[in-house]
């Protein structure tokens, strides 16, 4: 349960950082914000598939 919470947390943070970005570039297009949230899954997935990730890597 608490690497759920990690993982959730990293995609929180990665989700508003893109949305915030697709927002400060004068885009405010709901389409475009949402697509920032999906965005955000990108890193997170980045890091779960890394078997070296001691956070929540895949495990060897």
């Amino acid at each position: 349960m608490t690497q759920l919470k990690a993982i959730a947390a990293s995609w929180l943070r990665s989700s508003v950082a893109g949305a915030l970005a697709v927002y400060m570039s004068g885009n405010q297009d709901p389409k475009a914000l949402a697509m920032g949230l999906v965005a955000g899954i990108v890193p997170v997935l980045a890091r779960w598939a890394n078997p070296n990730d001691l956070s929540f890597g895949r495990q060897k």
